[in-house]
């Protein structure tokens, strides 16, 4: 949702509030709405209780300190490598820029040099996880690797995004309200912005730049890290419901934006939950990568029929 859609959204909210009979009636959609999504999600832990993974994996062989050190090895080298990019870029003849989000849609060159940084940090970082069969003596299907083709996988993938995205949309909704009617921060993430406004200055270099690192660098990397390296450990140590709400957590809380934080942690428990049912990272691959597209793509739509 862009910047100018959540605030008319605050308007209207605003405005319906302020009368006590439209009040009275968007309080009882909410909260129909919110049985809704508790119903759902109880029902959906029920049948995750019920059922054993398809595919067993072996128990992982790596604890905590591998789980610190890709994560914040992941964190370290991105700012590192962005730093180096800031530096590069520091002396620029682009002029009546108001904000680094600004400049960066601006200038598709910092774009790309930025999506480089940080796509090498995360490969780099995906690179040592795909070690971590090697170094502990185990088999690929312990990443969750050879554990089914492609194809099926994406299948999955795909198949769970359309059967979620009524409750996704839902609580993406409530958590909306929540803020707004709290009056707590709703913006938005930096590289959505920057995704924004490239797409309103016409830069589409910039925005498919963005756009590669959203669909195929960060599903691959992502999932990697929290499925593969958080879950698959949480799970072994604490059992599977810690593992899907740790890592899903966790997965909310490094995207950094208050406004994604339930929607992304949702979203996250899901893949993880995913993960546990296939044991395929291949199929949270999928769903990962095809939500971010479906993002990119309405953001693109809604704003082509604002500027038509």
């Amino acid at each position: 949702m862009t910047e100018d859609k959540t605030s008319e959204l605050h308007d209207q909210i605003t405005e319906i509030f302020s009368n006590d009979a439209s009040g009275l009636l968007v309080a009882i959609g909410a909260v129909l709405l919110a049985a809704v999504v508790v119903t759902t999600s109880a029902i959906f832990l029920h049948l995750l209780r019920q059922r054993s993974p398809r595919v067993s994996l072996p128990a992982p062989r790596w604890g905590f300190p591998e789980v610190i050190l890709y994560l914040f090895g992941w964190y370290l080298l991105q700012f590192a490598f962005g730093s180096l990019v800031l530096v590069a870029f520091r002396a620029s003849p682009v002029t009546e820029v108001s904000s680094l989000i600004e400049y960066f849609a601006r200038v598709p060159l910092a774009t790309s040099a930025q999506v480089a940084a940080s796509s090498l940090a995360g490969l780099t970082i995906a690179g040592g996880i795909l070690l971590l069969p090697k170094l502990f003596g185990q088999p690929l299907t312990v990443i969750g690797l050879g554990t089914g083709s492609l194809l099926r996988a994406a299948k999955q993938g795909g198949l769970v995004w359309i059967f979620s995205l009524p409750g996704l949309l839902a609580i993406n909704i409530l958590w909306l309200y929540t803020l707004i009617i709290s009056g707590m921060d709703t913006a938005q993430q930096g590289v959505v912005l920057i995704f924004r406004d490239s797409v309103e200055y016409g830069s589409w270099a910039t925005a498919f730049t963005i756009m590669s690192l959203a669909i195929v660098v960060a599903p691959i990397v992502e999932e990697l890290l929290f499925r593969v390296v958080v879950f698959r450990w949480l799970e072994h140590r604490f059992g599977v419901g810690v593992g899907i709400v740790g890592s899903g957590v966790l997965f909310g809380l490094i995207h950094g934006s208050l406004f994604a934080f339930v929607p992304i942690t949702v979203l996250g428990m899901l893949l993880a939950a995913l993960f546990h049912r296939t044991g395929n990272i291949w199929s949270c691959i999928a769903l990962h990568a095809t939500f971010n597209a479906a993002q990119l793509c309405y953001m693109v739509i809604e704003l082509s029929r604002q500027s038509a």
